[in-house]
């Protein structure tokens, strides 16, 4: 199941180099092996949706903001450039992610102990802990369905419903996916998490 080299793709933005700096010092300082995806501003490019987001307020017309369509449109770029790689599969970091001190070797731990079934592994993730959970072996279980995309593992095979399932944006990625892709997958979650979020209280 190994990520070759364990490189990530960071999914960044030209107009926010603060924050991109700011996650190449933390990755080299945890020696992670990455390279740099810049992504799409939609507030520069004059993309929004028209799609509502209304799961948890129906009738409300709640359209999710510019930042988020620009997210979405990232990650499904992504992998459609994995698509058209020869690797098996793909690690994906957002900027703002923040690894754990002990990452390496838990990896390690993870990738030994991850189901050959596996479509899609959340390293990182939020609001999984309240969510139906069952152990599958050493820190890998399902769980249904973790929130947030700073850190994951997906397998090549997963990329075309991936693809197919994310072609509509309307709601955050992380919701996104839950609703319209996880169920398809074989989606399995490191826990404990192995990043965080800077700035986020998860």
């Amino acid at each position: 199941h190994r990520v070759p080299g364990m490189k990530s793709h960071v999914i960044t933005l030209r107009e926010t180099p603060d924050r991109t700096q700011a996650a190449i010092a933390h990755l080299n300082e945890r020696q992670h092996p990455f390279e740099l995806f810049f992504g799409v501003n939609a507030e520069k490019w004059g993309l929004a949706t028209t799609h509502p987001y209304e799961i948890d307020n129906p009738g409300s017309g709640y359209i999710m903001p510019r930042k988020h369509v620009g997210l979405h449109l990232s990650h499904w770029i992504l992998w459609q450039i994995f698509l058209r790689s020869t690797e098996s599969c793909f690690s994906v970091m957002e900027d703002d992610v923040q690894l754990a001190s002990d990452w390496k070797p838990r990896l390690e731990n993870v990738e030994a102990h991850l189901p050959a079934d596996w479509d899609i592994c959340l390293l990182g993730h939020c609001n999984a802990l309240n969510k139906p959970m069952k152990h599958v072996s050493g820190p890998v279980w399902r769980v249904e369905y973790p929130q947030c995309t700073h850190w994951y593992l997906v397998n090549r095979k997963a990329l075309p419903l991936l693809i197919e399932s994310q072609e509509k944006a309307w709601a955050p990625i992380d919701l996104s996916l839950i609703f319209r892709s996880y169920p398809n997958l074989n989606v399995y979650t490191a826990v404990p998490r192995l990043a965080s979020q800077f700035g986020m209280d998860l």
